[in-house]
Order: C-alpha cells, then sequence, then structure tokens
C-alpha cells in the first residue's frame, strides 16, 4: 500500500467501495487484491500478524497528524509507516461515527416534544432543547451557562442533593419535583437523568429527560379529593353540619375561602356554611353576613345569577371594577375588598331538579392562586355530590322533625282519648251489673259488651301506637328481670285459648327442656308472644295447628311460633316488620309486627321468619339469658 501511495483516505474509500472493513482479517487480501499487489496484501497481513499497532498507537499519540521518524531498514519502516496509515484509517473511521452520532442526537432533541436539558456537575447548563424552552418558559440563550433557573431559590439546597446524587449513583428515574415557569407558575415534573462521560471516562455532565406530569398530578389529587369528600359527606346526616364541612372541604385544597348560601335560608339568617384559610378573611365573612344579611345584592351579581339561572360561573380575574358593581354601599365595598379577591367560582347545589343553594369559592391575592376550567370542572362534581348529601340530610331533618310532630300529637290525643274510653269502659261495666238477669234484658246485654269491648281494642289501639312511637324514637323502657321461658309460654297461651278454640284450632307447646332463665321484661315479652300467636290464629284456617317451641341456643333462648296457615308470599316478607304496613287490607293496624320486631331488638335479640306459600309460617326470636349469678 506504501508503494502504491495510496493515503488513509484513499483507503478509507476503498473499504466504503467494497463493503469491508481493514480489520476484518479474512477479508484483507480479497480488499487489497481488487486494487494492489499480492506483495501489498502480504504486507498489511504482516502488520496484523506481528502486532505493530501497539508501538504505531503510541505513535500516533506523539505525532497524531504527521508520519514520525522510524529507525531501522527500509522494510521495517515501510511496516510500521503502513501500520501507522492503518491506524489513521480507524481513528478517522471511528470520528466520522462519532460524528454522525452527534448529528443524530442532536436532531432528535431537537425534534423530541420531550424537554431534555443537560447540566454541569455544578448546575450550570449545558444543554437546553426546544421543548425545555416551551415547558419553562426561558430561551436557550438565555440560559446556557447560567444555573438553572426552573428551581425556588429556598428549594436550592434540596436540588444540591439531587444532583449530587446522580454524581454518586450514575443516575435517577422517575424523580417527581415541583419546578417553577419563568412567569412563577408552579409545574410538577418526572425526571430521569445519567451522568455523562468523557473521552477519558470523566464524568462530563449531567443529561435529564423532563416529563410534564402536571395533568397526571391534578387528575390524582382530583381523585382522592373526590373520594375523601365522599367518605366526609357520607358520615353524617346532620344539616347543619353538614352545610359546615362542605365549606370546610374546599379550603385550602380547592379555595382559600369557601362560603355555602342555602336558598331556603337566605331571607331567615346569613348563610349556614363559612371557612377560610385566614382568619382575617373569615371575620370579613362572618361582618358582611351580620350587616348585610341578604347576600343576593344587586341582579348583576354572580350568586343571583347562579341560584337563578342554575349555571355555574368562572370569574378568572376580580378586578377593582368587578367589586364596585356587586356593592351595595362603600362600607359594603370595604368589606369586600378585605376579602382579597383575585379571582372565584360559584357553583349551583342542585337536588331533584331544584336549586337548593350555591358554594362560592375564592382565590385570594395573598396565594397567588387563580381558577381555570379545570378548577371549574372540579367545583361542578363538588357541588353535585355536596347538594346530594345537603338535600338527603334536610330530607332527614324534616322526617325526624314529622315524627316528632306525630308523636307529640299522638301522646296528646292517646291521653285525651283514654280518659273517655275508661269512661266509657266502667260505665258499660257498670251498667252490666245493674241489669238483672232476665231474658229480656239480653239484647242489652249483648249491646253493652259490644260496647265495652270496642273501648277496649280501642284502648289497646293507642297503646300499640304509642308503642311504635317509643320504638322509633328509641325511648322503648324496658324492666329486665331473670324469668322462666315455661310459664312464659303458658301464660300467652291461655290468653288466646279461647280466641283458638272459636276456630277449632289446636294450640301445641314443644317446650325442649331445660331451658335457661332468660333476662326479660315480662310485659313485653308476653306482648310479643301474644302478638305473633294471635297473627297465627287470625290467618290460619279452622282445624289448623299453631305450636309454640322453646329450645336452647348459644347465648340465648330461641321461641318459634309455627303454624299450617297459608303462607306468606316471597315479595311480601321483606315488609312484615314495617308498622302500618298490610298483606292484606283490613286485616289489622299493622303494628303487631313493627311491635314485636321493636320488644325482641330492644332486648338485644333478633327475629326472622320463614314461609312457603302452602306449607305454614315459622317466626323464631332469641332472647339473651339472664347472667349465672
Amino acid at each position: 500500500a506504501a508503494r502504491a501511495g495510496l493515503s488513509g483516505e484513499q483507503l478509507l474509500a476503498l473499504e466504503e467501495r467494497y463493503g469491508r472493513t481493514i480489520e476484518e482479517g479474512g477479508s484483507l487480501s480479497s480488499l487489497c487484491m481488487c486494487s494492489l499487489t499480492t506483495s501489498s496484501a502480504a504486507v498489511i497481513e504482516g502488520v496484523l500478524q506481528l502486532h505493530a499497532w501497539v508501538f504505531v498507537s503510541d505513535l500516533l499519540i506523539e505525532n497524531p497528524f504527521h508520519e514520525p521518524p522510524v529507525p531501522g531498514s527500509s522494510a521495517d519502516r515501510q511496516l510500521v509507516r503502513l501500520a501507522y496509515r492503518l491506524e489513521r484509517i480507524r481513528r478517522l473511521r471511528e470520528d466520522r461515527e462519532r460524528g454522525a452520532t452527534g448529528e443524530w442526537l442532536e436532531a432528535l432533541i431537537q425534534a423530541s416534544p420531550v424537554p431534555v436539558i443537560a447540566l454541569e456537575p455544578d448546575g450550570k447548563v449545558l444543554l437546553w432543547s426546544p421543548a425545555a424552552e416551551a415547558l419553562f418558559g426561558w430561551s436557550a440563550a438565555e440560559v446556557l451557562g447560567r444555573q438553572v433557573p426552573i428551581v425556588a431559590q429556598d428549594q436550592q439546597a434540596e436540588f444540591r442533593s439531587i444532583l449530587d446524587r446522580v454524581l454518586r449513583d450514575g443516575g435517577v428515574t422517575g424523580l417527581e419535583l415541583v419546578c417553577y415557569r419563568r412567569d412563577g407558575s408552579p409545574v410538577r415534573v418526572s425526571v430521569s437523568a445519567a451522568t455523562t462521560r468523557d473521552a477519558n471516562g470523566q464524568i462530563s455532565g449531567i443529561m435529564g429527560v423532563i416529563q410534564d406530569i402536571s395533568e397526571r398530578a391534578r387528575i390524582a389529587e382530583r381523585e382522592r379529593f373526590l373520594a375523601h369528600t365522599g367518605q366526609v359527606l357520607g358520615s353524617s346526616l346532620d344539616h347543619a353540619e353538614m352545610v359546615e364541612r362542605v365549606a370546610h372541604l374546599a379550603v385550602p385544597g380547592l379555595a382559600d375561602w369557601c362560603v355555602v348560601d342555602l336558598v331556603d335560608e337566605l331571607e331567615e339568617r346569613p348563610p349556614a356554611g363559612v371557612a377560610a384559610a385566614r382568619a382575617e378573611h373569615h371575620a370579613a365573612i362572618r361582618e358582611l353576613q351580620r350587616r348585610y344579611p341578604h347576600g343576593l345584592g344587586p341582579p348583576g351579581h354572580p350568586l343571583r345569577r347562579t341560584l337563578r339561572a342554575g349555571q355555574p360561573v368562572l370569574v378568572r380575574r376580580v378586578t377593582p371594577d368587578t367589586l364596585a358593581q356587586i356593592a351595595q354601599d362603600a362600607d359594603h365595598l370595604e368589606l369586600l375588598r378585605a376579602l382579597e379577591l383575585r379571582s372565584a367560582i360559584l357553583v349551583p347545589l342542585t337536588a331533584r331538579a331544584r336549586t337548593i343553594g350555591a358554594v362560592t369559592l375564592a382565590a385570594t391575592t395573598t396565594s397567588g392562586r387563580a381558577y381555570s376550567e379545570d378548577d371549574l370542572e372540579l367545583a361542578i362534581e363538588l357541588g353535585r355530590r355536596a347538594a346530594l348529601a345537603i338535600d338527603n340530610a334536610r330530607l332527614y331533618r324534616d322526617a325526624r322533625r314529622a315524627v316528632r310532630i306525630r308523636n307529640d300529637v299522638l301522646r296528646v290525643v292517646a291521653h285525651d282519648l283514654r280518659n273517655p274510653l275508661n269512661t266509657i269502659g266502667l260505665a258499660a261495666g257498670f251498667l252490666l251489673e245493674m241489669l238483672p238477669l232476665e231474658d229480656g234484658s239480653r239484647t242489652i246485654r249483648r249491646q253493652i259488651e259490644i260496647i265495652r269491648k270496642s273501648a277496649a281494642r280501642a284502648n289497646a289501639l293507642i297503646g300499640d301506637l304509642l308503642d311504635v312511637a317509643r320504638l322509633e324514637t328509641g325511648n322503648l323502657a324496658l324492666r329486665t328481670e331473670p324469668l322462666d321461658p315455661a310459664p312464659l309460654i303458658d301464660e300467652a297461651l291461655d290468653l288466646l285459648r279461647t280466641q283458638a278454640a272459636e276456630r277449632k284450632q289446636h294450640l301445641e307447646t314443644d317446650l325442649r327442656s331445660p331451658l335457661p332463665p332468660i333476662r326479660a321484661d315480662r310485659h313485653r315479652i308476653l306482648q310479643a308472644l301474644t302478638n305473633l300467636i294471635g297473627n297465627a290464629i287470625k290467618f290460619t284456617p279452622e282445624g289448623g295447628r299453631i305450636t309454640v317451641r322453646a329450645e336452647t341456643a348459644p347465648g340465648a333462648v330461641r321461641f318459634a311460633v309455627i303454624d299450617t296457615g297459608p303462607g306468606i308470599a316471597p315479595a311480601d316478607i321483606p315488609h312484615l316488620f314495617d308498622a302500618f304496613w298490610q298483606a292484606r287490607k283490613g286485616a289489622g293496624s299493622g303494628l303487631g309486627l313493627a311491635i314485636v320486631k321493636g320488644v325482641i331488638d330492644a332486648h338485644g335479640g333478633r327475629i326472622t321468619v320463614e314461609s312457603q306459600l302452602g306449607h305454614g309460617t315459622t317466626f323464631r326470636f332469641d332472647i339473651p339469658t339472664a347472667p349465672q349469678s
């Protein structure tokens, strides 16, 4: 090759022409034989065989651009010169490959939508891609050679520790940080970084790839907020407390202060719910409520628009003119200014197609928060959930109020009715005693007996109504004592034997002794037993059988009333213990089974029912046993 006078560029051109490299051993002869003499090929192979590369490599370090003087024979010099040129060719090819790779990498960084930056070990910027310019707002010309500008001053120490960690460990993946744009707005990012090294293997800098995860973080935060909202709103049914909870839910995560206005209360008292991150804002809101109780303001007031139209309102920027338009007078304007409003959202509280109120969320100049469409979307969802919770709490409050009123009426009516009913019953009994036992008086006696029994039934119905009222309010008083179950069952059956005999029914007992004593209120357990047995007598046809069973159960005595009646339809079973519910109209007051369940529950027991159409019904209930002395 030397004798042929080929330069390194010419040999490199040969490589590219034939698609082979000089280092590819076996192809050296074919490469050289294509254009060179046989002796030249042998010389090249001799260079490889004699391992002259080590010597030549050292020479290249000292003389990178000029062939060095080589001592020795002409053949030696020729051989070394050839090795020198071959090494030059190899390095030239590597440089070209590195150059091509660098160009490709630069093109990739410039075109990538993902921000890429490179820093010196001390944090100065070496590379700032166009995507980084778009994300953070600084151009490459503004940041190159300067300390990275996206880190807040109070976070510099933490950032330095991160750089040290990367330099120590060689890299980091998925590190989440809060950085800042040129306009001061925060942006949450995920950073993956690795160290870069120079030709000598020394760390020359840090290359980082940045992913904007603000949207992902916003969605995750939204889901956490709504999950927490569901837990808070589902933990109470107190109306006033619920309204306060809605206001406090929004502060400080979604608002700097929040006010909940309810339509039904605006004309009577100030808005029910108020929360604020700063005490001075809370005080200003309360002062506004005290001095200007009718908070709807003039026709252009955003709250009035929200309540009337039932539509959300986003006020991106509250200006002095905005406050002047809604102020009622100079003092009102001064109080509005004290709230330091910068941005606001108003969302309606809509439940069952009716606007019941509104939630006002405020961002202040102190926090620098400014609302966007994303914030409005979250506020609307908060309003939707809050409206349902507040409306349910209101319905529960109204229902409890109605129950209290009903119970008050029942107590009054019961007191006023029982006196004349008792008088009627006593008078009827007195008349029966006065009538002679003659045949002519039998018709009169029978009518007086009807009057006496009707008064007794009316008196019993009043008692049932009062019992239901007590059970619903949890005010059923029990006088418990140790009781033997067997005599209770016998007494209940004795009270109803005449009624069963009239229908030719068989009353039986099945006492699986020994039965331990129970701790119960004697009157109430008899009431439960007689109600269940009476129901069985009422619905079992003539000639049927009714069995009262008692047996031991874990920690209790299990009672059962079993009849051979027509059974109960499966659809009716879930409603059996509802007050005033009747499977058949005119079958009674619908209070008996509700009272039975209330009595059993009050004793700490449990009642169940099994029934099959055409095969009778079985009611079972457990009463805890009395503690052993």
